[in-house]
């Protein structure tokens, strides 16, 4: 059984291999080239089983010429299959107490998650990160510090641009579900709803509202994301849901709103607001999806109100 399966294994590289020689060939032919330089990488480090994805740094002497100081000892830093950086010394010696603090501080950033950035940048800065490893390791301290803070701001950065990708894609597709939605439910559900609440507020009044809220939710949302305070690290999951329950959320306080503002114990100004005045029913919604403090505060004077 286990042959058959390497055999399997073997045909399908194989028919892989010809797809790309008739497809792809520029890529066939680099893979080749890599494969060759993994051979002859692996002799020099044998018997470390080292799978090179792409290599950052070789400083390889034949033993005969190794002299007695230890910096000019053999060592290679690269990335691995798995796009993680790995580093080896030959013979192998333990790194210093400065090298060793400058190591484990570039490992230390490069173990933060980054699996949810294009494989391009992930590359891009375990290449950073290398070169952070490479300087500690051959004695420039303050090179690789330099290097490892440049690896840091550059995660930094495409984390919040990832973030923002994601933020802003959910915000433009539950728009418009929810719009969908609203505008359904109030020419379906609407007339019972207002005709139950002893209203005469027309459907046009009620979608205006909750129309407003959803649009100033949206803008809130889209201003927010512009604000970089949000991290790809806590996974698109996350981003979609902030997104659903806010832009909800505003069509819910665009309705809220405006029955508050049918009360007879809602300030003057929006006591006012009757179907004639649709832009300043819409302005309401709008403002109460846009501001999210805006109707917890009103109905905190409505309360206030109630008890005096």
């Amino acid at each position: 059984m286990p042959d058959f399966k390497q055999q399997i294994l073997e045909f399908r590289s194989s028919v892989t291999d010809i797809l790309k020689v008739c497809f792809r060939p520029k890529r066939y032919q680099q893979e080749q080239a890599n494969r060759e330089h993994n051979q002859h990488l692996k002799a020099h480090w044998s018997p470390e089983p080292i799978e090179v994805e792409e290599l950052i740094y070789e400083r390889w002497e034949e033993p005969s010429t190794f002299s007695s100081e230890p910096d000019n000892d053999n060592f290679i830093v690269f990335i691995d299959h798995a796009q993680d950086i790995e580093w080896l010394t030959k013979p192998k010696s333990d790194p210093n107490g400065d090298q060793a603090k400058a190591i484990s501080h570039a490992e230390a950033i490069g173990s933060r998650r980054c699996k949810q950035l294009p494989e391009d940048q992930i590359l891009e800065l375990r290449r950073i990160l290398g070169q952070a490893i490479t300087c500690a390791i051959q004695g420039h301290i303050e090179e690789s510090y330099k290097l490892s803070k440049n690896a840091e701001s550059f995660l930094r950065a495409r984390s919040i641009e990832q973030s923002r990708r994601w933020t802003l894609n959910s915000a433009h597709l539950f728009v418009v579900v929810i719009s969908f939605v609203v505008l359904w439910a109030t020419m379906k559900k609407a007339p019972e709803a207002l005709s139950y609440l002893g209203s005469s507020l027309s459907q046009f009044t009620l979608l205006s509202a909750t129309l407003g809220g959803v649009l100033g939710a949206y803008l809130s949302l889209i201003q927010k994301s512009s604000s970089g305070v949000c991290d790809s690290a806590a996974g698109i999951q996350l981003h979609r849901i902030e997104a659903f329950t806010k832009i909800s959320s505003g069509a819910l306080l665009g309705f809220v709103a405006l029955m508050l503002s049918q009360s007879d114990f809602a300030p003057e100004v929006l006591n006012t607001l009757n179907d004639v005045d649709g832009y300043s029913v819409f302005i309401l919604g709008f403002a109460s999806g846009f501001i999210e403090r805006l109707i917890p505060r009103m109905i905190s004077n409505y309360s206030e109100t109630l008890k005096s």
